[in-house]
């Protein structure tokens, strides 16, 4: 390894962020560190991330593009790993960005400490304000004790099941065989996290907030989906944690256990609202097309064809059947 200027491979999946794409780049390209080379995974995107990234790496030699077949966010890290060359690794979110100096500081802590882990703070950027997640006891630490304590204090901060606020050395990863879950969407930066800490002997930790988290608030955010089996996959994330941290905590067990059980009841939570909006939402519809329907000859060929609509939950077959009611309504 280069101890004096440690060469860092970031990873970006792309999918669709020509909205963003350009700033996360450019935050990167602009580094006042330049021995880093930069990844660019287009998880089939179907608008212009692709070119985009064409055109940025046509003009700068320190990146790599490679276009795959739509696999998701995991593959896409994955296919970042397996092409890295750096010592080590970094990933950024494709409508995330980092401050121009997160490079060069990171790197002091590589070349005063030769540590395996580096975590830093992030900002939540919303519309209009931003939040500061802080990363405590900020040191460096190589005693098992003193690591998975300072892991508990940051899993507690909010800051530990994200792969984008840490740096990973890459011979620790390829040499254990380190790979994200492609088969699960949820909960696979925490899995990778746990992986990868039962791999290292030293850890840094820097307060400051490198990284911008983006976190708009729109319909499709508040309409998230979890999967089905989102409660026991957090009973699998956490009996991770248990087994990584329980003979360590010390003085906050009692505040971990709580933190392990508000995540297993916000996940029951997050369930049962899903599940309940679902519900309500397909009676006001069913409510509302049985009352347009009512309006109109139920012998009627389209009424019969529109009936025939509403039966497949489609919605491209709906917006047909919305538009052959509009016909009969004019």
């Amino acid at each position: 390894m280069n101890r004096i200027s440690p060469k860092i491979s970031c990873i970006v999946p792309v999918y669709n962020a020509s909205k963003h794409l350009n700033q996360c780049i450019d935050s990167i390209l602009s580094q006042t560190y330049s021995n880093f080379e930069l990844l660019l995974i287009n998880d089939g995107s179907t608008d212009n991330s692709g070119e985009i990234c064409d055109l940025k790496a046509s003009s700068d030699e320190r990146i790599q593009v490679y276009h795959n077949k739509n696999k998701g966010v995991s593959s896409a890290r994955n296919t970042g790993i397996k092409e890295s060359n750096g010592e080590y690794i970094c990933f950024i979110d494709s409508d995330d960005w980092i401050n121009q100096n997160t490079f060069l500081e990171i790197s002091k802590s590589l070349v005063k400490n030769n540590t395996d882990f580096v975590i830093w703070g992030m900002k939540l950027r919303y519309a209009n304000y931003a939040k500061e997640l802080n990363v405590p006891n900020c040191n460096y630490y190589s005693k098992l004790d003193d690591i998975r304590l300072l892991l508990v204090k940051i899993d507690l901060a909010g800051l530990l099941e994200s792969p984008c606020n840490k740096l990973y050395n890459n011979i620790i990863i390829k040499k254990n065989n380190l790979f994200f879950d492609e088969e699960v969407s949820y909960l696979e930066d925490m899995k990778f996290n746990c992986n990868y800490i039962q791999k290292i002997n030293s850890i840094c930790s820097i307060n400051t907030p490198f990284y911008n988290y983006r976190k708009e608030i729109n319909s499709s955010s508040l309409s998230k989906n979890y999967p089905l089996n989102l409660v026991e996959l957090i009973q699998e994330i956490n009996s991770l944690r248990i087994k990584l941290f329980s003979p360590f905590l010390g003085a906050y067990k009692d505040e971990y256990t709580l933190f392990l059980k508000s995540l297993l009841d916000r996940a029951k939570m997050s369930l049962n609202i899903e599940m309940y909006s679902k519900n309500v939402t397909s009676k006001m519809r069913k409510h509302n097309w049985d009352m347009l329907l009512k309006s109109y000859n139920k012998n009627s060929f389209k009424t019969t064809k529109i009936k025939f609509l509403l039966m497949i939950n489609n919605s491209f077959i709906l917006d047909i059947a919305f538009r052959i009611i509009y016909s009969i309504k004019k």
